[in-house]
């Protein structure tokens, strides 16, 4: 009867926590149907989170769960969104969820604005979680109901869970796992109970490698205080805490080997070059870093300057803990390093504030759990202080905020509940403080939120639009894709959203993703110089509009607004297209030069020979670029016409390697004395660099632009020499804004197409699609050599030729070579990352030892008694 009670309890509490998730969600649902509003930020949120959430989600459902063709030039998808959601137990939880509305209700998976509507009820779903375990951490902490509703309150609806939720939604998953491991830390050393912890840590290992970083900073923390300061409830000696704690941490990383290794490898597979850090000593503190009123990064509750006035709960075991976690972020707070450290000795980042409001709120709990038995001059230096702090915070920022009135009528209600012991006046203080928390987010969403987000911009109009997802995209891409196949690659510059091609189902040459192979930058930068228009870290986009990667990458349509001039040569107008209130108009073209998806060739050239860009795209134009042993083909090098350019300066002084701007669009003119029969385009190989001012600028070569972050902008990649591609006209212009700029022109490369030209006019209809992650090829008659198809190589790719296992080779820097015999008709690629069978077997083994692990602590206990 005792457990029913119980159980009916409980389940009364998860009931009321999910009434109180919904409550605290009520401002998102009301501006949703009466507004349109989403819940879902206009930068990374609708760029990165959307996208990759309804990728995913179409991939899963038809069982490609690997190796995708059309993720950016092809790729592991599970692996390179691992920092994101693929290894996320609350991904999952979602696609539940998605999964059961796509299945028994009308809605409309493959639209973006689903997603968006979506976004409210998942947040829902993980506060909902939070609440519980947050709950049930402070509950056994051993204080009382109200006290723990306020810590769970202060901690789930706190203004990071929102602006985590609101811009990156995975990393509010962090919130969950961190009371989840506290709580199994705490049941390890007081009841020798092992389970939980070993929850805990497994699901934040799985969920991200990045999280686990700074979660174990915390925790190693927290670990060392309860090892050196034994607490009156422990059961586990010192010794055995730590035996314990090290052993089921090495389990859990265990049993989350397969996920784990996901986001290790490719994390490690990565290319994040930085710029040289210029980090100062101390922030340069502005009113952003506020932590008491009207921060950007956190708010906390005022109540932890009660708690640090209030010298008689210090003798209170957790009181001390928490005041040490404080005292850490709070001088912490103060120093760019200490940022640098919690984000892996990178750029400065808060990646901690979560850690400091739950903190606080266990701390707020404590106080008001012990409120009585705090002295009364305690209680008026903690008022002073909060009145003087938050009296000068509005002062300084001139700002007066709707919370702040709650302020002096908790104090006023503290006081009496102080004096009185009265209930009523207990429970009217914890409603207000409950109510003042839920003002000062309303306050934060008002003042950071929507100030950064326009309202027009986050709302289910501007999903539908064409700024984003428009039906009238959507159906010309269909059009598009009749015409060229569906894994023909789509060129799209029609908005600014990178992750087009993952919203909008079709394959492209772009990706914005904070993870994916350093291939990719290799190619770009190192092997083909190609200039992508913005110089940032984690994405790529486009092929510097030039013909021979166009053709080579099967990219057989381009759209732009309107008609353009910065359409590779070969490419023909096709059609416009137009948006039903002639907002936009979207011009496509075609590619005259189309190649086949699959080129069998037995042309083989060695990538140490080839030294220019241009001999590399006619080397893998006329046949495969490999290394190895192999007899090579000899390529005919492209002549350098450097000495046919003439150079004059234009609104600019030129010494021949400084070029000092002096009005806009100034900078140098190139003649050339080229005839247009030779060459069609001009590559220019040059080096532009800004030497002063510090700025972000643009450089524009024949009307196509390449902008550029500042020196030291936290994503700026580091790459100042580049191949611009420029049609051979009489006078080409070099545009730059004013300022002072490092130049250097190394080479001049004349193209006229002819190879192109020959690679088209070869005749093959071989055949490809794709099915649950796997590539399936049909030949027609060809000689032996090598099946060459543009799609990124990994290791962990298998060929079978008709029924035969073979291996692969990387060819031409970046795609895939498959070596076959004459009459070859099939050719089967499948993939299955590398080691993969034996992270599950670690899995298993880890799963064995941890049962017989924690049988053994418990069988300790009964040994000890």
């Amino acid at each position: 009867m005792i457990y029913i009670k119980n159980l009916l309890n409980q389940i009364r509490w998860i009931f009321l926590f999910l009434i109180l998730s919904i409550i605290c969600h009520a401002f998102d649902i009301v501006s949703l149907v009466t507004k349109g509003r989403i819940m879902t930020g206009k930068g990374d949120g609708l760029a990165q989170m959307i996208p990759f959430q309804s990728y995913l989600y179409h991939k899963f459902t038809n069982f490609s769960f690997f190796y995708n063709i059309d993720f950016g030039f092809g790729g592991d998808v599970f692996q390179s969104l691992a920092y994101y959601y693929t290894t996320s137990p609350f991904f999952y939880i979602n696609f539940i969820i998605a999964f059961f509305l796509d299945t028994f209700t009308s809605a409309d998976l493959s639209s973006s604005s689903t997603w968006t509507v979506l976004q409210i009820i998942f947040s829902i779903i993980k506060l909902w979680l939070i609440f519980i375990v947050m709950y049930r951490l402070l509950i056994y902490f051993k204080l009382n109901v109200l006290a723990s509703l306020t810590g769970t309150f202060l901690y789930g609806f706190s203004s990071i869970y929102y602006l985590y939720t609101f811009t990156w939604n995975f990393f509010s998953d962090v919130m969950f796992y961190l009371p989840l491991t506290i709580l199994g830390m705490e049941r390890l050393y007081r009841e020798r109970k092992a389970g939980i912890l070993v929850l805990g840590i497994t699901l934040t290992l799985c969920s991200n490698f990045y999280f686990s970083y700074y979660q174990f900073i915390f925790i190693f923390i927290y670990f060392l205080f309860r090892v050196i300061v034994k607490a009156d409830t422990d059961q586990l000696e010192r010794v055995d805490k730590i035996k314990y704690t090290v052993i089921l941490s090495l389990i859990s990383a265990g049993i989350a080997a397969p996920l784990l290794y996901f986001g290790i490898s490719g994390f490690l597979q990565n290319d994040r070059s930085l710029p040289k850090m210029d980090i100062p000593l101390f922030i340069d503190y502005s009113f952003h870093y506020n932590v008491f009123y009207n921060g950007y990064y956190v708010i906390v509750s005022v109540l932890v300057l009660f708690c640090i006035c209030s010298l008689s709960l210090y003798r209170l075991y957790y009181f001390k803990l928490c005041l040490m976690f404080i005292v850490i972020f709070f001088i912490g707070s103060w120093f760019p390093y200490f940022d640098s450290f919690y984000n892996g000795f990178s750029y400065p980042q808060r990646r901690w504030v979560y850690q400091l409001v739950f903190i606080c709120s266990i701390i707020s709990a404590i106080f008001i759990h012990h409120l009585k038995y705090i002295k009364r001059k305690e209680l008026i230096v903690g008022s002073i202080t909060v009145i003087t702090v938050l009296f000068f915070s509005m002062v300084a920022q001139g700002i007066v905020l709707i919370w702040i009135l709650f302020i002096p009528v908790i104090i006023i209600v503290m006081f009496y509940f102080h004096r009185t012991h009265v209930d009523n006046y207990y429970y009217l203080l914890v409603t207000l403080i409950l109510m003042c928390h839920f003002y000062m987010n309303m306050e934060y969403i008002k003042h950071h939120i929507n100030e950064i987000n326009p309202e027009e911009e986050i709302n289910l109009d501007y999903v539908r639009s064409s700024e984003y997802d428009s039906a009238t995209q959507r159906q010309f891409i269909e059009e598009l894709k009749q015409i060229n196949g569906v894994h023909n690659r789509i060129d799209w510059q029609v908005s600014e959203t990178v992750n087009s091609p993952m919203l909008q189902n079709f394959a492209g040459i772009k990706l914005y993703s904070s993870i994916f192979d350093e291939s990719i930058y290799k190619f770009y930068e190192k092997e083909l110089m190609i200039p992508m228009q913005y110089d940032s870290n984690s994405y790529f986009s486009g092929l510097g509009n030039r013909a021979n990667l166009y053709s080579l990458f099967n990219v057989d349509a381009a759209v732009r607004l309107g008609h353009s001039t910065t359409v590779p040569y070969g490419f023909k107008y096709y059609k416009d297209y137009f948006e039903p209130d002639m907002s936009k108009v979207y011009t496509a073209y075609t590619n005259k030069y189309q190649l086949p998806r699959v080129r069998v060739t037995n042309n083989i050239y060695e990538s140490s020979s080839l030294k220019s860009p241009i001999d590399k795209e006619h080397a893998m134009l006329s046949g495969v670029v490999l290394d190895g042993d192999y007899t090579y083909n000899q390529l005919r090098r492209t002549d350098d016409v450097k000495y046919k350019i003439d150079i004059s300066r234009r609104n600019a002084q030129f010494d021949g390697h400084t070029i000092n701007v002096t009005e806009h669009n100034g900078g140098l003119t190139f003649k050339s004395n080229i005839k247009k029969q030779d060459a069609k385009t001009l590559y220019f190989d040059m080096t532009i660099k800004l030497l002063e001012p510090d700025k972000y600028h643009f450089i524009s070569m024949d009307d196509y632009f390449i902008y550029k972050q500042t020196k030291h902008h936290e994503y700026r990649r580091p790459n100042d020499r580049m191949l611009i591609a420029a049609d051979n006209k009489k006078r080409i212009k070099l545009k730059l804004p004013e300022g002072k700029y490092e130049f250097e022109l190394h080479h001049v490369y004349p193209e006229n197409y002819e190879v192109l030209r020959a690679a088209h006019s070869y005749e093959a209809n071989h055949e490809m699609y794709t099915s649950k992650g796997s590539i399936f090829i049909k030949l027609k008659p060809h000689d032996k050599g090598y099946a060459v198809i543009p799609m990124q190589y990994k290791d962990g790719m298998t060929a079978y030729i008709d029924g035969q296992k073979t291996s692969i080779e990387r060819g031409n820097y970046l795609m895939t070579a498959v070596k076959v015999k004459s009459g070859t008709r099939n050719v089967v690629i499948t993939y299955r990352p590398p080691y993969i069978e034996f992270m599950c077997l670690i899995s298993i083994v880890s799963l064995i030892g941890m049962f017989i692990l924690i049988r053994k602590i418990k069988l300790d206990a009964h040994t000890k008694v």
